[in-house]
């Protein structure tokens, strides 16, 4: 005869401790607390927005990023078209209809503001759409880094190239010097504006091509028309100048004022032989001691 079967004890399957609901509270309080001040230290604006209607739209949370960004000192729970002028809000009204019409996924955009202060500043934004079970936009989320200093950055380049353009068309706009034939061995080229190394270059070609042409052995550079001569500029020139020395073409140099013949000593440049005067009236009186010594 079989010994009756003690019942078994049910397992205890309670964990040791009950669990206490304060505890587990405090548990997502922090939770929350952590996520919320990680939310808010993020360097980029991050953001919820609402999707009310087709027109109303509005902000349900946003970080400290996207408040310091907005110039408001909270932007939760605001609508959309109180936070913005009616030229910025149309901007944004479009890209939110865009998202809503052509039910895409993300938008990314650069956008322009302007603060009541006048101050200009960048954001690049990108703008997230959330759906519903059905598929339908409920929410947009945003996210944007200021980029500000990048765009600055870039339009300050822009201004100097456009400058450096506009400088380049006024140079080629420099009238070119006539050459004027004083006499058979002689031309005159009387310069006006400003001359730089590049317009140098121009003038020395011109000078040898007429030289060429007319097989002159003296040539009149009259500077009376320039306001100023630069130290780099001026000594191209007595460097081209010798060189057509060298190959038989004498280099007369007049309208050298006082302060440009002051300024040539302060450059410690060295002449040679090149004659250069006060006036052009002196040069062309001295043609002839010029054409004997030749």
């Amino acid at each position: 005869m079989s010994e009756p079967r003690t019942p078994s004890t049910p397992k205890n399957t309670s964990s040791p401790q009950e669990a206490n609901p304060e505890e587990l509270l405090q548990q997502v309080l922090m939770k929350e607390h952590y996520y919320l001040r990680m939310f808010h230290s993020m360097p980029i604006a991050l953001g919820l927005i609402e999707v009310i209607n087709y027109t109303t739209f509005r902000v349900l949370v946003a970080n400290r990023a996207a408040v310091l960004a907005s110039g408001y000192d909270s932007v939760d729970g605001m609508v959309v078209s109180e936070m913005f002028p009616p030229e910025e809000l149309v901007y944004f009204e479009t890209l939110f209809h865009e998202l809503l019409d052509q039910q895409t996924s993300v938008l990314h955009r650069e956008i322009m503001f302007v603060r009541d202060s006048g101050a200009v500043f960048w954001l690049s934004c990108s703008f997230i759409a959330v759906c519903n079970a059905r598929g339908h936009i409920t929410h947009l989320l945003f996210v944007a880094t200021e980029t500000t200093r990048e765009r600055r950055a870039e339009l300050a380049e822009q201004e100097v190239y456009e400058r450096q353009i506009e400088e380049q068309a006024a140079k080629l706009a420099e009238p070119e010097p006539p050459c004027l034939r004083v006499n058979d061995t002689t031309l005159l080229f009387p310069l006006i504006g400003l001359v730089d190394l590049d317009r140098l270059e121009r003038l020395m070609e011109i000078f040898r091509r007429a030289v060429q042409e007319t097989q002159a052995r003296i040539i009149i550079v009259d500077i009376t028309g320039i306001p100023s001569v630069d130290g780099s500029v001026a000594q191209s020139f007595l460097e081209a100048a010798k060189a057509m020395r060298s190959l038989g073409t004498q280099v007369v140099v007049s309208g050298v004022r006082a302060e440009i013949d002051r300024e040539m000593d302060a450059w410690s440049l060295d002449m040679g032989k090149i004659r250069y005067f006060e006036t052009l009236q002196q040069a062309l009186e001295a043609l002839e001691t010029l054409e004997e010594n030749d």
